[in-house]
C-alpha cells in the first residue's frame, strides 16, 4: 500500500506542468545561481566534477532535463531539486514542490534564445528498402537461429522484424515504429566485415546511422499490454517473441528490447513504463546484469508498478552448459515447458 502511495504522488499533475512551464530548467537554474551551468556541456552543480560531464538539454517533447555522464543521473526539474536540496523524490514529493514553487515566486529571470543550449536534431536512420520478409528469408532465419516460424511471423506482424540488403550482404534486422533504430544482422549468421576507412571492427550487429541505443526497441507497440518482458539485443529480442507465443500471453504480455547494456533507457520513452509490470531477462554475465539492475531504477523512478527479473543461470543447455541469454534459453523452453510448466514457465 505504500509504495501505492508513493506511485501516485509521482503522476504528472496540473501542479507540476504549471512549475515546469513557469520556471523551466534553464530559468530554475539561473534562479538558483547555477546560471553556469545552464550549458549542454559543464561541470556538475550536483557532485565534485572536475571534467565537464554533466548538461541540460530540450528532449524532443519540449521537456527540459539533466543528463550527468558521470554517473548517469538523469532526470527533470523535480529530480533536480531533489538532488539539490538532498531530498527523497518519492517520500519528500510535496516538500520539493513548494520548494520549487518558492523558486518560481522569485524575481522573474530571462534567458535570450541565445542562452539556451541548443536542442540537436538527430536525424532517425534511414529504412528505406527494408521490409517483410519472404518465406524464403523466413525460412533462412529459422535454419541459421533455430527460431519457429511462427515467432518470426509474430514479429513481423507486429512491424519489428524485417529483411533487406546492405552494401549487398542480405540482412535481418529490428525496428519499430519511433524510427529511432535499425539494427542489423546477417542472414547468414556470419560477421559484418571491417570496414577500416571508418574504423569499424568485424560485428555481428550493425545499426544503421541515426540510430539510438538508448531507445527501448518496440516500447511503442506495447501501449495495450500492461506486462512487458525487457530483454536485451536482438536475438533476445525475437526470443521473446518465441516465448510469449508459446505461452499464449499475446494479449498480456509484450516484448521490449535494450540493444546494449551500456545504454541507460532514454529519458523520453520512460513514460510508457509507467504502470506497468516489467520482467527483465538480462544476459547472464557482469555487463547483463549491471544493466539490469540500472535500468530497475530508471523503471521504478519513473511509476512502473513492479520491475523483477528472471535469473537464467540456473539452467543448464542439452550439452551441460550455462544458459547464458534467453536466446540460448528458448531451446529448453520449447522442448520442455508443456511437459514441465511450472519449472519452464517465464509468464504468469
Amino acid at each position: 500500500m505504500k509504495s501505492q502511495k508513493n506511485y501516485v504522488q509521482r503522476q504528472p499533475s496540473d501542479e507540476v506542468a504549471a512549475l515546469k512551464r513557469k520556471c523551466p530548467l534553464p530559468i530554475l537554474l539561473r534562479k538558483l545561481g547555477l546560471d553556469r551551468h545552464v550549458k549542454k556541456s559543464c561541470i556538475s552543480p550536483l557532485r565534485d566534477d572536475r571534467n565537464p560531464s554533466w548538461g541540460i538539454y530540450q528532449a524532443n517533447d519540449g521537456q527540459w532535463r539533466f543528463k550527468d555522464h558521470g554517473n548517469g543521473d538523469a532526470g527533470d526539474e523535480i529530480t533536480f531539486l531533489a538532488k539539490y536540496h538532498h531530498l527523497d523524490e518519492r517520500k519528500d514529493f510535496r516538500r520539493i514542490l513548494d520548494r520549487y514553487a518558492d523558486i518560481c515566486a522569485k524575481d522573474s529571470v530571462a534567458l535570450s534564445r541565445s542562452e539556451l543550449p541548443v536542442q540537436e536534431q538527430r536525424e532517425k536512420p534511414n529504412r528505406l528498402g527494408f521490409t517483410i520478409g519472404t518465406d524464403q528469408q523466413l525460412d533462412a532465419l529459422v535454419a541459421t537461429r533455430d527460431f519457429k516460424i511462427e515467432a518470426l511471423k509474430f514479429a513481423q506482424n507486429r512491424g519489428v522484424l524485417v529483411f533487406g540488403f546492405w552494401h549487398g550482404l542480405q540482412v535481418y534486422g529490428v525496428t519499430d515504429k519511433s524510427g529511432n533504430v535499425i539494427e542489423l544482422r546477417r542472414l547468414d549468421n556470419q560477421l559484418f566485415p571491417a570496414v577500416e576507412s571508418v574504423g569499424l571492427q568485424q560485428r555481428k550487429s550493425h545499426s544503421i546511422k541515426g540510430s539510438r541505443k538508448n531507445w527501448p526497441l518496440g516500447i511503442l507497440e506495447t501501449a495495450e499490454s500492461p506486462q512487458l518482458l525487457l530483454c536485451e539485443g536482438v536475438p533476445d529480442f525475437l526470443a521473446a517473441h518465441q516465448i510469449i507465443q508459446d505461452e499464449g500471453k499475446i494479449e498480456k504480455w509484450a516484448p521490449v528490447a535494450m540493444l546494449s547494456a551500456s545504454s541507460l533507457i532514454g529519458d523520453d520513452a520512460l513514460p510508457s513504463f509507467t504502470g506497468k509490470h516489467v520482467r527483465i531477462i538480462p544476459h547472464v554475465d557482469p555487463a547483463g546484469l549491471k544493466a539490469a539492475s540500472r535500468w530497475r531504477k530508471q523503471l521504478l523512478k519513473v511509476g512502473a508498478a513492479k520491475v523483477d527479473f528472471v535469473d537464467l543461470s540456473k539452467f543448464n543447455n542439452a550439452d551441460g552448459a550455462r544458459i547464458k541469454d534467453l536466446c540460448d534459453f528458448k531451446h529448453l523452453h520449447a522442448a520442455y515447458y508443456e511437459n514441465e510448466q511450472e519449472k519452464w514457465r517465464i509468464l504468469e
